[in-house]
Formats: C-alpha cells, structure tokens, sequence
C-alpha cells in the first residue's frame, strides 16, 4: 500500500488504495503505475471539484480495485473504471447519499462519466476523455440482481 503520495490536494493514493474487504482478504490492492495515472486525473478532474463544490470533506469508501478483490466483491464485471482507478464510491459526514447525489448530478461543472446512488454509497468515475454523465439509480431486484434507472443530469 502506498502511504504517503498525493493523487490531488485531499486524495492520497493510500485512500484510492484502501479496502477492509482486501485487508480481511489479505489481498494486495495496490495499484500498477497505469492505474495511479488514471487516479491522479479523476483526483484533479472530478474529486476535487466535488471537494470544492461541496465545501466538506468527501470520504472514499471504495476506489481502486484490482482483479482478486473485484472477483472477491463478487462484481462481475470484466472491465469497470474501479478496476482503472476511474471511479470511488464515497459520501459525505452529514449529508444523505441521495443529497450528495442530487447535488453533484446537477452540477455542470463537475465532469463526472457516471454517477449512481447504490443504497450505501454514491458511485462516480470519470478523468475520461469525453465524460458521459450517465446519472443513475441503482434498484435491487426481488432475485437479488440490480436494475439502473436513468434520471436527468440537471434540474
């Protein structure tokens, strides 16, 4: 794990880095050099406006993921921008996932490519070269699966 480097002003590598899951685990989530990239531009490009726009502290809950430990959470997914350092599940001390949500889907000035409120967190990726600004809720289904429903990324 990488304790010290900074990826932006109020995100360090060592917080993109961080899972309990790995830790319990005991699987190395740290991140090749392609991945750190990828972090330190969605750092400056979409986590600090966050930052800004917020004026609070935003926590990561999740961000990089290698390969084991999206097998582990049981992801699914091939190829997804946790797994390129592209995206962070995170929240806010005070506000409501769906607040943070509605706040950061409305700003255009935020770049983000894809933005989901997923019941205990809010997913958003982006440091990509044509953000999409995918705003989505997730909906768990009766057989355990999940469903997307897209909303307008403004008011």
């Amino acid at each position: 794990m990488n304790e010290n480097i900074s990826l932006s002003e109020h995100l360090t590598l060592a917080e993109m880095e961080h899972s309990d899951t790995a830790i319990r685990l005991k699987i190395d989530n740290s991140a090749p050099p392609e991945a750190i990239a990828h972090m330190q531009r969605f750092a400056e490009e979409v986590f600090e406006p966050v930052r800004s726009f917020i004026g609070k502290p935003v926590h990561v809950t999740s961000g990089y993921r290698c390969k084991e430990l999206e097998i582990a959470i049981g992801s699914g997914i091939a190829v997804n921008q946790h797994l390129l350092g592209q995206a962070a599940d995170i929240h806010v001390d005070g506000m409501t996932f769906d607040g943070l949500f509605d706040l950061i889907r409305v700003n255009p000035a935020i770049p983000y490519d894809q933005l989901i409120t997923e019941g205990g967190c809010v997913h958003i990726s982006g440091g990509v070269d044509k953000p999409r600004r995918m705003a989505m809720i997730q909906h768990k289904l009766p057989d355990g699966r999940f469903s997307y429903e897209h909303v307008a990324n403004h008011a």
